[in-house]
């Protein structure tokens, strides 16, 4: 479970700095 969980929060962490990525670049642009 311990296993599992963590891969769920690489997951989470992944997507919430690929949302963060997407905004960087649109205060850019």
């Amino acid at each position: 479970r311990r296993k599992e969980g963590k891969e769920v929060t690489d997951s989470l962490e992944q997507e919430g700095s690929t949302v963060m990525n997407k905004e960087a670049n649109s205060d850019a642009g």
